[in-house]
C-alpha cells in the first residue's frame, strides 16, 4: 500500500497524487442509470427469490406504469445450489429485459466490515450476477473517518463493472460521503417522512441523488410522496413489517408508482 510503505515526504506526496488519480478515474460518481434524472423513481428491496410472487409484481407494476424509474436490489443467499443460481440469473434477465435496473446487496457495517471481506462479496456476486448493474451498500458509516475505507469499497466495486452505488447510512450523512456513490438514503426507518427536508449542502445536489425507504406504513400517504420527490426522488414505501420487511409489495405499490409518474416539475 502506498500510505504504509512510503516514508520520504516528496515520494510520499506524489504517491497520494497518484493514488487520488487513480481513485478519481475509478470511483465517480459513477455512471448513471439509462432514465431521465428529473422522473422520480423508487428504489425496492426485492429480498425474496424470483419464483416468488413478488417479482412477477413488480414486473407487471412496471408495465402498468413505464415511465417511472424502478432499481431493484437483489439480494440472494450465499449458500445457494446452481439451481437456484440460475433462478435468480434468469430473474435478473428478466428485469433487464422489462426496463428495471437490479444492483447486488453488500453489508458494510458502517465501515467496520474488512475491505478484504466486502472485496470477497463483490466478487461473488459479481462472478454469480453478472447482469447486476451496481450495489446496495447498506449499514454506510454517516460519521468523519471511514471516508477512504469507502473510496476503496466503491473503486474496487467500480473496477468490477458495478457501477451504479447507493449508499444507505439510512440518516442524515456528510457530504463527503457522497463523493464516491450516486444515491444515499436519508430515511431508513418505520413509517413516511414528512417531508424529505433535506441539510443545506443536500440543497446543492440533485434529487436523484437521495433516497428514503420506510416500512411498517399502513397506508400511503400520496401528498407525502409528492412533497418528498422534490427532494429524495427515490422513494419507497412499504406496509411490510419487522424482522424482514423488504420479502413483500406493498398493496398500494401501484399507487406508489402513480404518485411518482409525473416529472418532478409536475408535482
Amino acid at each position: 500500500m502506498l500510505w504504509a510503505t512510503c516514508t520520504n515526504g516528496a515520494v510520499l506526496k506524489r504517491s497520494l497524487l497518484v493514488a487520488a488519480l487513480l481513485l478519481t478515474a475509478i470511483v465517480g460518481p459513477g455512471a448513471a442509470l439509462a432514465h431521465d434524472e428529473d422522473r422520480p423513481g423508487t428504489i425496492v428491496p426485492l429480498y425474496s427469490s424470483p419464483s416468488s410472487s413478488e417479482w412477477n409484481e413488480l414486473v407487471s407494476a412496471k408495465r402498468l406504469h413505464p415511465r417511472v424509474p424502478i432499481v431493484a436490489i437483489i439480494n440472494p443467499p450465499v449458500w445457494i445450489n446452481a439451481g437456484e443460481q440460475e433462478a435468480y440469473r434468469a430473474g435478473i434477465r428478466r428485469l433487464l429485459r422489462e426496463g428495471i435496473d437490479p444492483i447486488g446487496y453488500v453489508t458494510t457495517s458502517y465501515g467496520n466490515a474488512s475491505f478484504d471481506s466486502v472485496k470477497a462479496e463483490l466478487d461473488r456476486i459479481k462472478a454469480g450476477y453478472p447482469g447486476l448493474k451496481g450495489m446496495f451498500l447498506d449499514e454506510m458509516a454517516n460519521a468523519p473517518g471511514k471516508e477512504r475505507y469507502y473510496w476503496q469499497v466503491a473503486g474496487y466495486a467500480r473496477s468490477k463493472k458495478l457501477d451504479y452505488l447507493v449508499g444507505n447510512p439510512g440518516t442524515a450523512t456528510r457530504e463527503s460521503y457522497l463523493d464516491m456513490v450516486d444515491v444515499v438514503t436519508l430515511y431508513d426507518n418505520e413509517g413516511q417522512p414528512d417531508d424529505c427536508q433535506r441539510t443545506d449542502w443536500q440543497s446543492r445536489y440533485r434529487a436523484s441523488n437521495f433516497a428514503v425507504v420506510s416500512y411498517n406504513a399502513a397506508d400511503l400517504d400520496t401528498g407525502k410522496v409528492r412533497q418528498c420527490a422534490d427532494r429524495a426522488s427515490w422513494i419507497y414505501v412499504t406496509d411490510d413489517v419487522q424482522p424482514n420487511p423488504w420479502d413483500t409489495l406493498p398493496h398500494y405499490f401501484d399507487d406508489l408508482l402513480g404518485a411518482l409518474e409525473e416529472p418532478r416539475s409536475a408535482l
